[in-house]
């Protein structure tokens, strides 16, 4: 005999009380997933200031250091929360799990073009191609934010 119970002697849920309870479930698991939608939007408005503030003479010197700083700390921190929360998360939704690499590959290949650009190029007048690349790093992020935030 098993040590688990026996679930034919449970009496059955009514339909209004599993439809409670799936309905508890769905909250619950779309208030675990929603500091994704959150990182993406942190995310998205930080890169473009990154690139902005550190990039273009619109700064002096001393302040294009601590833009690049603060953008550290800012992805750091958004990192560490971000395991710590996966590794204690539990609840997967799978509209998340499923859009998360794409958009993750998506903004490191926007990010790296950018990198690129700004080595090769000189934007420190900020030219519009420059200007429009930096708003163009905040997209994936945007989308992430979108897709996990708007239901």
């Amino acid at each position: 005999m098993s040590s688990g119970k026996d679930l034919s002697r449970e009496r059955p849920l009514d339909p209004r009380q599993a439809l409670a309870e799936a309905d508890r479930i769905g909250t619950t698991v779309r208030r675990r997933i929603r500091w994704n939608g959150w990182v993406w939007l942190v995310i998205a408005i930080a890169t473009p200031l990154f690139w902005l503030g550190t990039w273009t003479n619109w700064l002096s010197r001393p302040l294009q250091f601590w833009v690049a700083v603060g953008f550290l700390i800012v992805a750091a921190m958004i990192t560490v929360v971000a395991m710590v929360r996966e590794a204690r998360r539990g609840v997967v939704d799978r509209r998340v799990a499923r859009m998360e690499w794409p958009i993750t590959w998506a903004y490191m290949a926007v990010v790296f073009v950018m990198a690129v650009l700004v080595i090769v190029f000189d934007t420190s007048e900020a030219p519009l191609w420059f200007v429009l690349g930096a708003l163009a790093t905040a997209v994936p992020g945007l989308v992430g934010a979108w897709r996990t935030l708007v239901r």
